[in-house]
């Protein structure tokens, strides 16, 4: 404490006694931080902050944005302190594990700050996400990988504040499946020919990043339309399958809904042999041959047929209506034909194919037609 003669003594001397810091650091802080502050003096004397520049009131916390001075006890020390905020943040739900542009309101002229998500922003050793801010709009990557709401946490000067933002990060969710024909959540009866609008609701379908793609079990569609955050109106693909598996992809894919089942196959009529009407017989025994099958519903590629007990080779699928294959040579009358969608439901069996058989006085012995021995009956039914 100087005495008041003294004080006078000394400023006339050219020391002013009432200015005792000369400098200090950090000078920019961000809000809701606990900066150690390095003091220049000649002598330990309490420095303290106010928001007035008469010091008349001193703070203890800094949890507003703006311009600080620097105090010894009441007397301002020429020296000031910036404390810096982000005002506002843009979108504040986003898709975890992802791109996305973020405006930034603020007004960071002279330093280049970082923000960074954590529970607690007192917790230096779990900052995620942390991206430089340049400019009003910045490209975060998310990378904490976890559902769930994040402080926006503030980086200036390797001192770390709390912005007292959050920002929420959540996951594509897809519940329901509609478009064909309609059982609760699930649709099913589907034309693989595909072409149904196909309604699909859920949460999260957040408009601001890439238009989704949806997944149909292995087939991709583009054609899509957010409509809002649970509701996307897509295009069904060609396709195939019962019970497939229904996903949608922005830059993180939803969990996968089994949701949508392709109609089984169809078979209406067979030709290749000698056709009569839905049928055809007299197909060779010996030598490979082509058979057609036609209905609906066979799929866009990969299925198999069934002709009897044996399998038809070198399938085709010249559509959804019309698939072939080969068939080897054989015997017997009114085979049943069947066509199995790839991962999907068998049709119907069609009693629809024939192979020549022995002519009258023959019988089939070891796969040979040899002549009947005279006098021996052979009962035909």
């Amino acid at each position: 404490i100087y005495d008041h003669v003294i004080i006078k003594d000394i400023e006339v001397q050219g020391y002013d006694v009432y200015k005792q810091l000369y400098d200090f650091t950090p000078k920019n802080i961000p809000i809701n931080s606990n900066p150690n502050f390095d003091f220049s003096t000649d002598i330990d004397v309490p420095i303290t902050f106010s928001p007035y520049n008469n010091c008349n009131t001193t703070i203890t916390s800094f949890n507003k944005n703006g311009t600080y001075y620097a105090c010894y006890d009441q007397f301002n020390q020429n020296l000031i302190l910036n404390v810096w905020d982000i005002f506002s943040l843009t979108p504040k739900i986003i898709h975890i594990s992802s791109f996305t542009k973020l405006l930034i309101n603020q007004t960071f002229s002279y330093i280049q700050p970082q923000i960074a998500l954590n529970t607690d922003c007192n917790d230096l050793y779990n900052m995620n996400s942390m991206t430089n801010i340049y400019q009003q709009n910045i490209d975060f990557y998310e990378q904490t990988g976890e559902s769930g709401e994040f402080h926006i946490c503030l980086h200036i000067n390797d001192i770390w504040g709390d912005t007292n933002l959050k920002i929420k990060l959540v996951e594509p969710i897809v519940y329901k499946v509609q478009g064909c024909d309609d059982v609760e959540n699930y649709t099913q009866h589907c034309n693989t020919i595909g072409g149904n609008i196909i309604d699909i609701y859920g949460e999260n379908f957040l408009n601001y990043y890439n238009n989704p793609i949806v997944h149909y079990d292995q087939f991709i569609q583009t054609n899509n339309t957010i409509i809002n955050s649970t509701y996307i109106q897509s295009v069904l693909p060609e396709g195939y399958g019962f019970n497939i598996s229904i996903r949608v992809e922005f830059e993180i894919f939803s969990e996968e809904k089994h949701l949508l089942s392709y109609q089984k196959p169809y078979i209406s009529h067979i030709s290749g042999c000698d056709d009569n009407d839905i049928y055809t017989t007299n197909c060779p025994n010996d030598v490979s041959s082509t058979v057609n099958i036609y209905g609906n519903n066979f799929g866009k590629d990969s299925s198999t047929i069934l002709i009897g007990s044996n399998m038809c080779t070198n399938i085709t699928h010249n559509s959804h209506s019309n698939i072939s294959c080969v068939i080897t040579g054989n015997r017997g009358i009114d085979n049943v034909v069947y066509v199995i969608q790839n991962r999907g439901k068998i049709s119907d069996g069609q009693k629809l194919l024939s192979y020549s058989q022995c002519p009258i006085g023959y019988e089939l012995i070891n796969y040979d037609c040899v002549a009947c021995k005279p006098g021996y009956y052979k009962n035909t039914i």
